[in-house]
């Protein structure tokens, strides 16, 4: 089953490149959001099954993202270059390391799907 997702990114090339691996697994990119202020409305709004969140969104951190997505139970997932700067209660979340490769994507969101 096709997954709608949520992609929180502020470099666009990035936010493009995981749009294009998204469709070719044949998920479907719904919303995106720059920045947090935007990504709190689109997570207000829902409408997605998935929220794949950059940690470091041009020096503003997520983690309040993902606690809005624990509390409405949506699956999310960190994307960072910043590997072991993830706050420590946030390392057991699932986190995607970039750059990642179209196939660590699909590993990710197939675990999505099985629930």
């Amino acid at each position: 089953m096709p997954l709608r997702l949520l992609v929180v990114e502020d470099e666009s090339l990035i936010a493009m490149m995981i749009e294009d691996m998204a469709e070719e697994l044949g998920h479907e990119v719904v919303a995106k959001a720059t920045n947090v202020p935007q990504a709190t409305s689109l997570i207000d709004a829902g409408g997605f099954d998935v929220a794949l969140l950059d940690v470091n969104l041009a020096g503003e951190f997520s983690y309040g993202l993902a606690e809005m997505l624990q509390t409405r139970d949506v699956p999310f997932l960190f994307t960072t270059g910043y590997g072991a700067g993830i706050e420590e209660e946030w390392r057991n979340c699932k986190i995607l390391q970039k750059p990642f490769a179209e196939d660590q994507l699909n590993a990710e969101l197939v675990a999505f799907e099985k629930g």
